[in-house]
């Protein structure tokens, strides 16, 4: 007599012996396996597409030659950072794809650069290690290690759309982009999202090459995104709200993204740019921006290039910007500021910048109270274009 429960033990043992003579021979070298794990793995998680689930990888490095796709309502989950999947230098494409309510969790991914020590150093060219490219998508506990670029939610088709994609405590330190969204007509929500060199201060070379080439964020076409507790070093841009590229059906801009405890140290441009034209709603607070004076850039912590741009800015706290720490260029554009600390401005600048500045034609700036100043860089304000609603008081902070 066969139970239940004695059917479900043939059927995992079934399952495991199906997956073991379909993984290569493998050999280890000092915890490096040689082999390549792609064809067995995309038949793993093949092999749940018509009921879903979890395909758990056991702790160990899996060489990747070609792009997994998780089928629709499977999730792909590692033992922690020691489930390493990684790409050398002869595959150049994105390493995972997600789909419809697929999920990602507990893994590390790893890409072939060259030694950081290289004199004038550049990174190998990849495409975007993982894309979310459907809806109701969960990414959980990842770590990118080396990687060119980060995370793309992006659709996978022009004219299709995507939402409600959840990431959550991301650490990375990618190249030239971290985060990209576009097409996202229904909530992203990123929380904890950490871009910092990984094991350690990076090499002199690496962080050079980011701050003048790497954007941690960027968000197009994105409707309504939470970002919190978002941590980014030694990027050109810190986020970067922007047009989408293309003029499919979901393109577009960012439309009232909420962002909260966003920290932008060293960066070298901008902490907070805004680039796309009518990009409305956009909610700064607490958030902290340290420039990076060793870099001839700007170093401004919120820059408003758009037309038609509003943003309020509650509990901030910038320092060190190279030029303005708060610039609108944008025309008939607005930022609102409370609550908020400027300390220092016009550290790299020839010219005497004040730390806050909107001459875009019909723009504005309203201050409240809460502004404070050290007064040893250079003007305050220019021009009637800033509003102030009360003294300004100076004091060495």
């Amino acid at each position: 007599m066969t139970t239940a429960s004695g059917r479900a033990v043939v059927l995992l043992v079934s399952l495991f012996v199906a997956l073991s003579s379909a993984a290569p021979s493998l050999r280890s070298t000092a915890g490096i396996f040689e082999g390549d794990d792609t064809a067995w793995l995309q038949a793993a998680l093949a092999n749940l597409t018509a009921t879903g689930g979890v395909l758990t990888l056991e702790p160990r490095q899996y060489n990747i030659t070609s792009t997994i796709a998780v089928p629709d309502r499977v999730t792909l989950q590692g033992a922690g950072f020691s489930t390493i999947l990684f790409a050398s230098r002869a595959f150049t494409e994105t390493v995972v794809t997600l789909n419809f309510e697929s999920g990602l969790r507990d893994i590390q991914f790893d890409q072939e650069q060259p030694d950081f020590a290289t004199e004038n150093w550049a990174p190998y060219e990849y495409d975007f290690t993982v894309r979310i490219q459907a809806d109701k998508v969960t990414v959980l506990n990842i770590l990118l290690l080396r990687a060119y670029q980060g995370i793309a939610v992006v659709p996978a088709a022009a004219d299709e759309c995507l939402g409600q994609v959840q990431l959550f405590n991301i650490r990375a330190h990618p190249f030239l982009t971290g985060l990209l969204i576009d097409g996202a007509a229904d909530v992203v929500h990123v929380q904890q999202l950490h871009f910092c060199p990984l094991g350690g201060p990076a090499p002199q070379p690496v962080l050079d090459w980011t701050a003048n080439f790497g954007t941690a964020i960027v968000s197009k076409r994105n409707d309504n995104p939470i970002f919190s507790q978002v941590f980014v070093i030694s990027y050109k841009v810190g986020l970067l709200f922007a047009a989408s590229d293309s003029a499919g059906g979901c393109s577009g801009i960012t439309s009232k993204p909420k962002v909260s405890q966003f920290d932008c140290d060293f960066c070298a441009q901008s902490g907070v740019k805004v680039e796309g034209d009518d990009v409305r709603g956009v909610e700064l607070s607490q958030f902290s921006f340290q420039g990076a004076n060793a870099y001839a850039l700007d170093g401004i912590a919120l820059w408003v290039v758009g037309n038609g741009v509003t943003v309020t800015v509650a509990q901030a706290d910038w320092t060190l910007c190279g030029s303005n720490c708060l610039r609108v260029d944008g025309s008939n554009a607005a930022a609102v500021i409370t609550g908020s600390l400027v300390r220092s401005w016009n550290v790299n600048a020839a010219a005497a910048f004040p730390a806050l500045e909107a001459p875009g034609d019909g723009s504005q700036v309203v201050v409240d109270a809460g502004f404070y100043g050290d007064g040893t860089s250079g003007a305050d304000f220019a021009g009637s274009s800033v509003l102030v609603g009360a003294t300004v008081l100076h004091a060495d902070i």
